[in-house]
């Protein structure tokens, strides 16, 4: 990655009492912040070829472990001076202008004392995340046609890569002849095929994904024949392009537009309510001893569906890759127990009741339509829960 010294992260923030009665507070607030960069993805990217590599021989002896070694003992290894390629390496470069993520947050917010012993407040939250990580193949497997590729087709779906005949020409069992490293070296210089049959997956590391969030968060607080009330509301939405902050590869390449859809971590609505009652205090002594300084508490908690990603389960663009999606049957998904069956779709016991999707439908050597991101919003969920504990006073009296 380039140096970059021009990283600021400014933040500046106001806030503004305008009747001076210390009862009405109006703040806002904007900054900048840029992340670091991802160490796992720094260590994944050098630990391939010709810097490293396994070597495995299973017909060595204690006496003699590399009996049978091509080369004999390997070691001591210098990667600069004998360095291994192995055949079908995988591997993670950079993108030359590969950046670190940055992020703009702001903030506004209206508070307002009611009474005596009631606290309001409405918040407007909104972030924009830029550069984010995401993966680009960049030696994917190429569907062949005989548009695209007339010189390797003998018939309608018959090709020959590398002196072999395939038919059908793109399968399962050729992925790796289709890469566009081997095909171009395959048409333009055969010299190359040995050293293009090095590389299998590439997938780059590039900072070209953005998302957004906007939130509205409604809160109160306040006091009320004994009991303490909190309550908070939030209604938001996050919308992101595909991310890959760890290790992806192998991957599917990311489609701007096609891969941008909800965020994992999307809750549209989101309620929270605790309220806590204090037992009162008693005359008598042992009553108050036994039954005062009781607390109880119960919570409540209702939000939106975690966001769901539909996979066909199968390779339809047969570029070897998974986790691709399924299309969609109708314009409503959610339509009770309507499944259309289709015995190789995966589907998970709690979806497959209320979702309706196709999984195999578009031709082969096509992607889905639908986004790989999240695209539709399981079932909503509420918890509520409920705790007590009391308090206790320690006394002492002390003699002179």
């Amino acid at each position: 990655m380039r140096q970059r010294l021009n990283k600021w992260s400014p933040r500046v923030g106001v806030g503004w009492d305008p009747t001076g009665t210390a009862r009405t507070a109006i703040r806002a607030s904007w900054g900048i912040a840029n992340d670091a960069v991802a160490l796992e993805g720094l260590l994944n990217s050098n630990n391939v070829s010709p810097r490293a590599g396994d070597t495995i021989n299973r017909t060595g002896t204690l006496d003699n472990p590399w009996l049978g070694q091509v080369g004999g003992n390997p070691f001591p290894f210098d990667w600069q001076v004998t360095p291994k390629f192995l055949p079908g390496s995988v591997f993670i470069p950079f993108d030359n202008n590969l950046d670190t993520p940055q992020v703009q947050s702001w903030n506004a917010t209206v508070e307002q004392q009611l009474a005596e012993r009631w606290l309001v407040s409405a918040s407007y939250i909104g972030t924009k995340s830029e550069r984010l990580w995401n993966t680009t193949a960049i030696n994917g497997a190429i569907f062949l046609t005989p548009q695209s590729h007339p010189g390797l087709f003998t018939g309608a779906n018959t090709c020959v890569l590398e002196g072999v005949a395939f038919t059908p020409c793109n399968n399962a069992t050729n992925i790796n002849q289709r890469r566009e490293l081997r095909v171009w070296a395959a048409q333009n210089n055969p010299a190359l095929l040995p050293d293009a049959a090095l590389f299998a997956n590439i997938d780059e590391f590039r900072s070209d994904s953005t998302s957004n969030y906007h939130g509205l968060l409604l809160s109160g607080r306040g006091t009320y024949s004994g009991l303490n009330f909190d309550a908070n509301y939030t209604l938001s939405r996050c919308m992101s392009d595909r991310v890959a902050p760890g290790i992806p590869n192998p991957n599917e390449t990311f489609h701007r537009g096609r891969d941008r859809s909800y965020c994992q971590s999307d809750r549209r609505h989101y309620f929270n309510l605790a309220v806590v009652a204090n037992a009162p205090q008693f005359e008598k002594p042992v009553w108050n001893a036994v039954a005062s300084n009781w607390r109880f508490s119960a919570l409540y908690r209702a939000n939106s569906g975690t966001p769901l990603t539909i996979s066909s389960g199968v390779d339809r663009a047969l570029s070897g890759l998974g986790g691709q999606t399924a299309d969609q049957v109708a314009d409503d998904v959610y339509q009770g127990t309507s499944i259309v069956p289709r015995s190789h779709c995966r589907r998970s016991a709690t979806t497959a009741t209320w979702t309706s999707f196709r999984c195999v439908d578009s031709r082969p050597g096509t992607w889905t339509s639908r986004s790989r991101a999240s695209s539709r919003s399981g079932p909503t969920a509420s918890r509520r829960a409920g705790r007590y504990s009391t308090r206790s006073t320690l006394r002492s009296r002390t003699t002179r």
